[in-house]
């Protein structure tokens, strides 16, 4: 994907050790991690320069597709992203059976530039439309940025993951704080069609603990660090 290429980190249920998903994080080939700046720079480039991008990411999951066939892929996708008629028109035109194994994580970032007027702080019709299409959509860092517990219950109906991060969201949380915000995940998806995923564990412990309050899927460098795929 010319200087842009995605390694995978594996999401896991932690009981039986089973793996199904797979996030694509996007890296650059120029410097470590998240290309921050690199990425913000495409999002505010042209048309065409993204729609080049969107090709690129068109092979890779076609290779993936044919690579990996047991497991569903979690795709990051910015909030900005779902401003752009370019990304709606690319996932309209995705085969099905590949939608089938795209979930499209939603970051928590809010859009820049609003390409269509809502009165909300979150663009839900995105999120119907995307919906209506047969993806699965997650809130990525949920409970941060634009990713509200307020925003959330405007999305609802269309979501089917919500993510939570040891990193993002609990490093300023005490013990008890960070068992009465699992306690508070939990009752928001115990009685939907919404899983929950806690990011970021590192710890055995730290596994165990979320395992006896009934968190199986569970991401972080205890399991698996992300590689090139």
């Amino acid at each position: 994907m010319s200087d842009f290429y995605f390694v995978g980190q594996q999401i896991i249920d932690a009981k039986t050790h089973e793996v199904h998903d797979v996030e694509l994080l996007l890296r650059y080939k120029k410097k470590a991690g998240f290309p921050e700046r690199e990425f913000h720079k495409l999002l505010n480039s042209t048309s065409t320069e993204y729609i080049a991008y969107l090709k690129d990411l068109d092979k890779e999951l076609h290779h993936l597709k044919e690579e990996y066939p047991d497991y569903r892929f979690s795709l990051n996708f910015t909030q900005q992203e779902l401003e752009f008629p370019e990304t709606l028109a690319y996932l309209e035109n995705v085969a099905e059976d590949m939608r089938n194994r795209i979930l499209i994580e939603v970051t928590e970032e809010a859009p820049e530039k609003r390409f269509t007027d809502y009165p909300e702080n979150i663009n839900v019709s995105a999120f119907k439309r995307l919906h209506e299409l047969g993806y699965k959509i997650a809130l990525d860092d949920f409970m941060q940025g634009n990713n509200s517990i307020g925003n959330f219950m405007l999305v609802r109906p269309y979501i089917s993951r919500i993510k939570w991060s040891f990193v993002n969201g609990g490093q300023n949380l005490n013990q008890q704080q960070i068992y009465w915000t699992i306690k508070l995940l939990r009752s928001l998806t115990v009685n939907e069609q919404i899983s929950l995923v806690v990011e970021g564990v590192e710890e055995e412990m730290v596994s165990y603990w979320l395992l006896t309050m009934n968190v199986h899927n569970q991401q972080g460098f205890l399991f698996a660090k992300p590689e090139k795929l």
